[in-house]
């Protein structure tokens, strides 16, 4: 047996490994003559035994005043394991509440609560206050009637969870301290009668605070939709224990990706390879990436330096969980970006090459650009602070069509533009000879107020793309020189209209 403490303990003698008792310390104390060795000041043997009681080698001294003084009891306690040096304290300390609160004082000693009084084992504020100060454990060491006392357990577990491990089997069984340990911490649940589990008017209430609990449900009730349906829409990833197929179920998995993206990879094969599902997952990831300051610095670190991913590490979005050719596909792709702009990270080379898309995920998340092919970094057109003024919407994005009614240059310099919106309306702009498609987009979505700011333009029966808005102005102008003369698509303005919203939407 090792070294039971300051308090009284044993340790094993080497060579023979028989017991010896333990003598002083240090130089005087390995004369074994601790009690009977002579002092010549109170003091100096209170400091003596306070010496022993800090290196937790000493036989406890038999006389009563080292028993009953304070220091000389704490040191020992902090010096034994989980404090058990606590048991040969004098009796008047061990039913001293506060002095005993201050001796659990620190992790691991609300043992030494057995050795306490037992009045004090009967005290209802005493073992919360204990509970509370030291851990859920020392419920384990408080008389049998407060251990199942209903009112008195689950104010315990309010206060730690694992308190409920302590608590009488009666009220382990018992669906509302249950419930309250849960809300604290979904492992208590490890403690809680295995008869709850099939339950599932608590598995439902269980599932609905913490979706993971799920876990602990029984492989019928695992199998049951609108219980797993409740439990992904609290936490996505209990995905990952539903059975009976619903790994398969659209719905559950729509649910489950919208609460958390990565729940995909517990989808099986046919939902991670729907289009809609895959999408939803990526407006869930930017949301979680927006909430995350330092995800950022994680993605460039994994990127330039590949022995900082760890292990297991297979990319930056949902897309790793999804079929290649997902990643490699322009249409899917445009519209991952749109959704969230870092998609393009886990692209194949040939998108991160495409100027249009690239575009499209920089205006979603200007960090997008560091992904995109080294080619199209240094782009002028591809920076966030210019894609963010750009107003031209791009191809199939829904937003309000405008198309250039007429436009001409005026006599004393510059240009005069009517634009007309598809409903009939119009406005006259004025520009400079200099000014460029992006000017004319601005002016456009900031004098109709267009909500989000995009428009789509047509000039002269085409679609002005997002990345044309450098070209001037005074080319389209300088075709109609004197009066002004229409540019549009041409026709009657009903035909020009239908034209225009086709050609914007595709």
């Amino acid at each position: 047996m090792g070294d039971q403490g300051a308090f009284g303990g044993y340790s094993k003698g080497k060579g023979n490994g028989k017991r010896m008792r333990v003598g002083a310390v240090r130089g005087a104390a390995s004369t074994g003559k601790g009690e009977g060795k002579a002092f010549e000041t109170k003091e100096a043997e209170r400091t003596y035994w306070l010496e022993a009681a800090k290196n937790g080698q000493l036989q406890w001294a038999s006389a009563k005043e080292r028993r009953a003084d304070p220091e000389i009891v704490l040191e020992a306690v902090r010096s034994s394991e989980r404090g058990t040096a606590f048991r040969f304290a004098d009796a008047a300390l061990r039913a001293d509440r506060d002095f005993v609160l201050r001796a659990m004082e620190g992790c691991g000693r609300e043992a030494l609560l057995q050795y306490a009084d037992e009045a004090l084992k009967r005290d209802k504020d005493f073992v919360m206050q204990a509970i509370t100060q030291c851990c859920g454990d020392a419920l384990t060491y408080a008389d049998d009637a407060l251990r199942r006392d209903k009112e008195f357990v689950k104010e315990a577990v309010r206060q730690k969870a694992f308190a409920l491990r302590c608590a009488a089997r009666s009220m382990q069984a018992d669906r509302e301290i249950v419930l309250e340990a849960l809300k604290a911490s979904l492992d208590a649940l490890d403690h809680a009668d295995p008869v709850l589990f099939g339950d599932r008017g608590f598995m439902f209430e269980a599932v609905q605070q913490e979706g993971l609990a799920l876990m602990y449900a029984s492989d019928d009730l695992k199998a049951d939709s609108a219980l797993v349906l409740a439990a992904v829409k609290s936490n996505g990833h209990a995905l990952s224990h539903a059975k009976g197929g619903l790994q398969a179920n659209r719905e559950i998995v729509l649910e489950a990706v919208r609460e958390s993206a990565n729940a995909i990879r517990c989808a099986a094969d046919a939902c991670r390879a729907d289009r809609v599902v895959v999408l939803a997952a990526l407006r869930q990831q930017r949301q979680q990436f927006r909430s995350l300051p330092g995800i950022l610095s994680h993605l460039r670190r994994c990127r330039d330096d590949p022995k900082s991913r760890g292990k297991g590490w297979r990319g930056y979005t949902v897309l790793v969980h999804v079929p290649w050719s997902f990643r490699d596909d322009p249409g899917f792709m445009l519209a991952a970006a749109r959704e969230y702009g870092l998609a393009i990270a886990d692209a194949s080379e040939r998108i991160t090459r495409d100027r249009n898309l690239v575009f499209e995920a920089v205006r979603r998340d200007g960090e997008a650009l560091e992904f995109a092919h080294k080619e199209l970094q240094s782009d002028p057109e591809l920076q966030p602070q210019r894609v963010a003024q750009n107003h031209v919407a791009g191809k199939g994005l829904e937003a309000p069509t405008f198309m250039v009614a007429a436009a001409a240059r005026m006599p004393g310099g510059g240009l005069e533009i009517t634009m007309a919106r598809m409903s009939g309306e119009t406005a006259i702009f004025k520009f400079e000879d200099d000014d460029t498609f992006g000017n004319l987009a601005s002016a456009v979505a900031t004098h109709f107020k267009v909500e989000g700011g995009l428009v789509h333009l047509l000039a002269a029966g085409e679609v002005v793309p997002p990345l044309d808005i450098s070209r001037p102005l005074s080319a389209m102008a300088m075709a109609d020189v004197g009066d002004k003369k229409t540019c549009a698509a041409g026709g009657d303005e009903e035909g020009a209209a239908t034209t225009g919203e086709e050609l914007a939407r595709q």
